[in-house]
């Protein structure tokens, strides 16, 4: 690299700044000579070089206002002075002002050699650093993921672009921000423990954060960080942080669709077995049995009937279940009344409902808009709701109300029944799966938490009170409240 330096001598005696630029020459540096800082200064403004020998005595501009136009026109030129013993203390200074070195005369050329040699390697290895430095920078901007450093306070202090692209802020926002800003409530206090540790010195794994983006929604991310040292003082942490949304995503999916998988094998295994080997003993009994009498007979045929319309909802519920996972939630405006008017009829028409005084009593103000965003899959809250109550009432008349009623929020459906009730603890539990308060009674145990993952679709809330405060066993009273749909 040496013999690509270029070298500017300025210098108002001719035979000195002659002969400086003969000896270089013939060392393979490229040399040009000013006589003064003026013709220097013009020089330079078009004409690039990596070194400048000044003496500091001249007329018109002195070598400390030369040096210090250089610095202002580029700072990278590095300034060897040249100096007679008076002007030591004046090259000393100038040193301290930006110029590498002095050099007194008379001029010592191997003592030049040596100077301009330390200049050339310095030089090099800032060019290597700022080719470096791009390079990293290149990188950093380019990178998929989401680059940052940030000082011993969390303050952001470098960002990359692809931040503006995750987050939603621009860079000039992010540089203004604290990492504080950016942790959503559930990571912010592990996180910043985690970032205290390593400002401390310790080292961290790579763990997991969620962040808030500049529009409401929350991001995951893996943070893989250390901390920036300066000798051994530790003045940041410096991190890349990689976007794990879609992974998450997946993997709650995954875990979801196990868990139904599972559900389904269970209620497969376990309750259409059971319904079978029930249908299976009351149809050998019914065949090898020649001599059953009528009652008998009625009764086993009714048990069967029972059975096989168990087995029939329970299909129908894990459909549903299965379209929650699969159908995606599109809601629209829906007519309340009319969907429970239709679910009303659907109880009805069953065929078990036909042979009980089932008495089903639907209270709402006519003229009163009772709309809330759904879809169709609503209908199964109520057709589960009121079979609900059928199922745990007392034999005999069956008696249950529906109330509609809406305010400026929310509209609200109760459904009452006037069965055995629900115990205080059996009210916590009562919307899990497989989940039933009495035993004896036939049924899934899904209804209720299907009934309560709908609900939730929904943006609702339902909840189970008794009929007649402090007397659970006069009846229960399931209440659902809707968002009302805005116009």
């Amino acid at each position: 690299m040496m013999d690509k330096a270029r070298i500017l001598v300025i210098d108002d005696v001719p035979s000195t700044r002659e002969t400086i630029k003969d000896v270089l020459e013939e060392k393979g540096y490229r040399v040009f000579v000013a006589k003064g800082g003026r013709e220097a200064l013009e020089f330079l403004k078009s004409n690039p070089c990596d070194i400048v020998l000044l003496d500091l005595v001249m007329p018109e501009m002195n070598g400390i206002e030369t040096l210090q136009a250089i610095r202002e026109i580029n700072e990278d030129i590095e300034v060897l002075i040249v100096t007679g013993y008076a002007e030591v203390e004046t090259a000393i200074k100038a040193v301290n002002n930006g110029a590498f070195a002095y050099i007194q005369k008379p001029l010592r050329f191997s003592l030049l050699d040596h100077y301009l040699e330390e200049v050339v390697k310095k030089q090099e290895t800032r060019r290597r650093l700022i080719e470096s430095e791009k390079g990293y920078r290149y990188l950093a901007e380019n990178a998929g993921d989401l680059i940052f450093v940030l000082d011993t306070e969390g303050n952001f202090t470098f960002v990359n672009k692809r931040a503006e692209e995750i987050t939603g802020y621009t860079v000039d926002e992010m540089l203004s921000m604290n990492i504080r800003d950016l942790l959503a409530d559930t990571s912010r206090k592990h996180a910043l423990e985690l970032l205290d540790k390593q400002m401390k010195g310790e080292q961290i794994s790579p763990y997991e954060v969620s962040i808030l983006k500049k529009d409401g929604d929350v991001a995951f991310f893996e943070l893989n960080t250390s901390a920036i040292m300066h000798g051994s003082e530790i003045t940041g942490v410096q991190g890349v942080a990689r976007d794990i949304t879609l992974r998450k995503t997946l993997e709650r999916e995954l875990k979801q669709q196990t868990r139904n998988a599972r559900l389904y094998l269970d209620l497969m295994m376990h309750d259409i077995t059971n319904i079978n080997h029930a249908l299976l003993g009351y149809l050998e009994l019914l065949r090898t049995k020649k001599d059953l009498d009528e009652e008998k007979k009625t009764h086993y045929i009714d048990t069967m009937q029972s059975e096989l319309r168990r087995a029939i909802s329970l299909i129908e519920n894990v459909k549903i279940l299965s379209r929650l996972d699969e159908v995606k939630c599109e809601l629209h405006p829906v007519d309340l009344v009319q969907v429970i008017n239709e679910a009303v009829k659907t109880i009805k028409i069953k065929e078990w409902v036909d042979e009980t005084e089932v008495m089903i009593r639907f209270d709402y103000e006519k003229g009163v808009d009772y709309t809330i965003l759904a879809d169709d899959l609503v209908i199964s809250i109520f057709t589960n709701l009121v079979d609900n109550a059928i199922k745990y009432s007392l034999r005999g008349d069956v008696n249950i109300d529906i109330k509609l009623e809406r305010d400026e929020k929310f509209v609200q459906v109760s459904v009452t029944d006037h069965g055995k009730g629900i115990s205080d603890a059996e009210k916590k539990l009562i919307f899990q799966r497989y989940m039933r308060v009495d035993e004896g009674i036939k049924g899934t145990g899904i209804g209720l938490s299907l009934v309560c993952e709908l609900v939730k679709r929904y943006n609702g809330m339902i909840w189970v009170e008794d009929r007649v405060k402090g007397d659970y066993s006069q009846g229960a009273r399931f209440i659902v409240k809707f968002p009302v749909a805005e116009e």
